[in-house]
């Protein structure tokens, strides 16, 4: 169900937090999100698909309300601690940027359950073909998103469903930009995507690996 958060008569930016059954936006996201200065719109989501699934549902049913898209689209997950102006910063970032480029994205942390940092990586095809380091929650140009149809929502890839993004819009003639004046905390939790167990991601990377990675090479 598409629930719409924060509303503006001409957002350049749709925000969109994907919400599972039980999740809930933290106090942390609703206040953060707050520190931005460009025209936005933020809207929920919440359904009984995963992560990518519920975004992807969320962009249509906003489309079919609306007609049309913002120029932008972001994704801010429901534990999302955002920097000082890291909408503004990361739209700052993508607005000249030339057609081929699909996405902005930033350095971000995860801290509680799990503590680990991405640091600030250019945006490098040869390490994605290997491994992830770029977040979802990202800037994407909408324009892009409804060229390639939208985000890899399958099952069977939730667990990476971000890195088959990039590799998707690579094959497509996409590339990404990093921005390294703002960044983000994820609020981790035993029940989240990334707490997952390690089969399962060496289940899913193999697949990444098979299904989008290895036709790049």
């Amino acid at each position: 169900m598409l629930k719409i958060l924060k509303e503006h008569k001409n957002p350049e930016i749709l925000v969109m937090t994907p919400l599972g059954p039980d999740r809930k936006i933290s106090t942390e996201t609703r206040t953060s999100i707050k520190r931005n200065d460009i025209p936005f719109t933020w809207a929920s989501f919440e359904g009984d698909g995963k992560h990518a699934a519920n975004v992807q549902s969320g962009l249509e049913a906003y489309l079919a309300k609306y007609r049309t898209l913002p120029k932008f689209f972001q994704i801010i997950d429901d534990d999302i601690i955002l920097g000082r102006h890291m909408l503004d910063r990361l739209h700052s970032k993508i607005i000249n940027t030339p057609q081929m480029i699909a996405f902005v994205f930033c350095p971000f942390s995860y801290r509680g359950h799990i503590n680990v940092n991405f640091p600030a990586q250019v945006y490098d095809i040869n390490k994605l073909l290997t491994n992830n380091y770029i977040s979802s929650n990202s800037l994407y140009k909408s324009e892009v998103l409804m060229s390639v149809g939208g985000f890899v929502t399958e099952y069977k890839y939730h667990r990476l469903s971000d890195w088959a993004m990039w590799l998707g819009l690579f094959r497509q003639g996409y590339a990404g930009v990093l921005c390294d004046t703002t960044s983000f905390v994820a609020i981790s939790k035993p029940t989240d995507i990334s707490a997952g167990s390690i089969e399962e991601y060496e289940t899913t990377r193999n697949l990444i690996i098979n299904d989008f990675a290895r036709p790049l090479v």
